[in-house]
């Protein structure tokens, strides 16, 4: 995927770190006990905007809900499309 925005935002004073990738589809990028991930204000700093990168993701986007797929992890992508 390639990096097209990153934004945050709170809710109910918790801060929610997100990521726009090239087709538009918005990204959590947060901590979870499910996969044992608790570097999420890191990761977020260190993705930039414009690069690929491979993402391993999980869950659905759910508007009546506000919910978004999360990204559990991130590597840097050596092939561009």
């Amino acid at each position: 995927m390639q990096i097209r925005q990153k934004y945050k935002y709170n809710v109910c004073g918790y801060t929610r770190f997100m990521i726009i990738d090239q087709h538009g589809t918005h990204y959590y990028v947060n901590n979870s006990l499910f996969y044992w991930k608790w570097n999420a204000i890191e990761d977020y700093y260190d993705i930039k905007i414009g690069k690929y990168y491979a993402a391993k993701t999980f869950g659905y986007r759910v508007p009546m809900f506000g919910l978004f797929p999360n990204i559990y992890a991130m590597g840097n992508r050596s092939n561009q499309h």
